[in-house]
Protein backbone atom coordinates (compact mmCIF):
# COMPACT_ATOMS: atom_id res chain seq x y z
CA UNK A 1 0.00 0.00 0.00
CA UNK A 2 1.06 3.56 -0.57
CA UNK A 3 1.96 5.72 2.38
CA UNK A 4 -0.91 8.15 1.69
CA UNK A 5 -3.39 5.31 2.02
CA UNK A 6 -2.01 4.29 5.42
CA UNK A 7 -1.25 7.67 7.01
CA UNK A 8 -3.98 10.29 6.77
CA UNK A 9 -2.75 13.60 5.53
CA UNK A 10 -3.81 16.62 7.55
CA UNK A 11 -4.81 19.67 5.56
CA UNK A 12 -2.20 22.39 5.60
CA UNK A 13 -2.83 25.10 8.18
CA UNK A 14 -2.49 28.62 6.89
CA UNK A 15 0.58 30.52 7.97
CA UNK A 16 -0.09 32.82 10.93
CA UNK A 17 0.13 35.97 8.83
CA UNK A 18 -2.14 34.46 6.17
CA UNK A 19 -4.70 33.47 8.79
CA UNK A 20 -5.02 37.11 9.89
CA UNK A 21 -4.78 38.67 6.43
CA UNK A 22 -8.55 39.28 6.13
CA UNK A 23 -8.46 41.28 9.39
CA UNK A 24 -5.38 43.19 8.25
CA UNK A 25 -7.11 44.02 4.95
CA UNK A 26 -10.28 45.21 6.71
CA UNK A 27 -8.29 47.44 9.08
CA UNK A 28 -6.40 48.97 6.17
CA UNK A 29 -9.69 49.60 4.39
CA UNK A 30 -11.11 51.32 7.48
CA UNK A 31 -8.02 53.52 7.74
CA UNK A 32 -8.39 54.51 4.09
CA UNK A 33 -12.08 55.29 4.53
CA UNK A 34 -11.28 57.41 7.58
CA UNK A 35 -8.46 59.23 5.79
CA UNK A 36 -10.80 60.02 2.90
CA UNK A 37 -13.41 61.42 5.26
CA UNK A 38 -16.01 58.81 4.34
CA UNK A 39 -16.09 57.46 7.90
CA UNK A 40 -15.86 59.33 11.18
CA UNK A 41 -13.49 58.35 13.96
CA UNK A 42 -16.48 56.99 15.92
CA UNK A 43 -17.62 54.86 12.99
CA UNK A 44 -14.13 53.43 12.57
CA UNK A 45 -13.91 52.69 16.31
CA UNK A 46 -17.25 50.83 16.24
CA UNK A 47 -16.19 48.77 13.25
CA UNK A 48 -12.83 47.96 14.86
CA UNK A 49 -14.60 46.76 18.00
CA UNK A 50 -16.69 44.40 15.87
CA UNK A 51 -13.64 43.13 13.97
CA UNK A 52 -11.51 42.66 17.08
CA UNK A 53 -14.32 40.91 18.95
CA UNK A 54 -14.79 38.48 16.06
CA UNK A 55 -11.03 37.81 15.96
CA UNK A 56 -10.75 37.52 19.75
CA UNK A 57 -7.93 35.14 20.63
CA UNK A 58 -8.66 32.27 23.01
CA UNK A 59 -5.08 31.76 24.19
CA UNK A 60 -2.00 33.87 24.85
CA UNK A 61 -0.15 32.30 21.92
CA UNK A 62 -3.01 33.25 19.60
CA UNK A 63 -2.95 36.80 20.95
CA UNK A 64 0.78 37.05 20.32
CA UNK A 65 0.30 35.70 16.80
CA UNK A 66 -2.46 38.21 16.12
CA UNK A 67 -0.46 41.15 17.50
CA UNK A 68 2.53 40.09 15.42
CA UNK A 69 0.40 40.00 12.27
CA UNK A 70 -0.94 43.47 13.07
CA UNK A 71 2.47 45.08 13.75
CA UNK A 72 2.80 46.67 10.28
CA UNK A 73 -0.52 48.45 10.82
CA UNK A 74 0.91 50.42 13.73
CA UNK A 75 3.60 51.89 11.50
CA UNK A 76 0.93 52.68 8.88
CA UNK A 77 -1.26 54.42 11.45
CA UNK A 78 -4.15 51.99 11.00
CA UNK A 79 -3.72 50.61 14.52
CA UNK A 80 -3.14 52.62 17.69
CA UNK A 81 -2.39 51.99 21.37
CA UNK A 82 -6.10 51.88 22.24
CA UNK A 83 -6.59 49.11 19.67
CA UNK A 84 -3.75 47.07 21.14
CA UNK A 85 -5.08 47.57 24.66
CA UNK A 86 -8.55 46.45 23.56
CA UNK A 87 -7.14 43.32 21.93
CA UNK A 88 -5.13 42.49 25.03
CA UNK A 89 -8.25 42.84 27.18
CA UNK A 90 -10.14 40.52 24.85
CA UNK A 91 -7.29 38.05 25.12
CA UNK A 92 -7.28 38.23 28.91
CA UNK A 93 -3.93 40.00 29.14
CA UNK A 94 -5.11 43.08 31.06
Amino acid sequence: PQLEAVVPVEPARPAPAARHQPLVDELRKLAALRASGLLTAAEVRDRKIDLFTAASPAHRAELDELLYALMPLRAEGALDDDDVTFLKRLGGEL
